[in-house]
């Protein structure tokens, strides 16, 4: 579950960040990163 949390938030504050820069780039970089992170926990809890 603390995964889960730190997986969410950090997919805050990437759109955060992205609302306030608009580094395109950057953002989709952590959101992969993100839903990498979000699979890993998903396989591991079925």
């Amino acid at each position: 579950m603390r995964e889960l949390r730190e997986a969410s938030n950090k997919l805050c504050d990437t759109v955060e960040k992205l609302k306030q820069d608009k580094d395109i780039e950057g953002a989709v970089e952590k959101l992969r990163l993100i839903k990498d992170m979000l699979n890993r926990i998903i396989k591991e809890n079925n």
